[in-house]
């Protein structure tokens, strides 16, 4: 089996709620799939790399759980199968962490252009002890945060057998 380059994009943007799904729709048949959430709720990048390149990897083979691909991504990186249960979690904030995965670079380009002109980019950070603490359901106070920032966008290339 040989290996195949997914790339993720970690896209730092306003809440786009529920308008986002929208604008991931016009993607799926492009093979680019993609979800927002909080970024209180990521620990670290690889553990989107790892939910992203997982869901594009389930659905490949026929075993994902949600109809929208988006909603794959989103279980993974909450690590919930329920899917009520990891769309309360997963927003309303007010900024988000768009995750997106494609085996086409470009495609992902696209997708990136269409949320900046739709919902803007700007940098956001993610902070691992508050992503434990809220999937916990535990309140963090802001002193103790380590953040980590994510500047505007980062695509990273993962080769996986697919």
């Amino acid at each position: 089996m040989t290996g195949r380059t997914v790339y993720v994009a970690l896209i730092c943007t306003k809440w786009p709620g529920d308008k986002a799904y929208s604008v991931f729709d016009k993607f799926v048949e492009d093979e680019v799939y993609a979800t927002a959430l909080s970024p209180e709720l990521i620990g670290s990048k690889k553990q989107a790399i790892l939910a992203a390149v997982l869901a594009y990897e389930a659905r490949l083979k026929g075993r994902n759980i949600a109809r929208k691909p988006g909603i794959d991504i989103l279980l993974y990186v909450i690590g919930e199968r329920n899917i009520r249960r990891a769309l309360e979690m997963a927003g309303p904030r007010d900024k988000a962490i768009v995750i997106a995965v494609s085996s086409a670079l470009s495609s992902l380009q696209y997708l990136v252009e269409a949320l900046a002109k739709e919902f803007g980019i700007e940098n956001c950070c993610f902070d691992p002890v508050r992503a434990v603490m809220a999937l916990a359901g535990i309140k963090l106070p802001v002193h103790l945060a380590q953040r980590y920032l994510v500047t505007r966008v980062a695509v990273f290339a993962a080769t996986q057998r697919l």
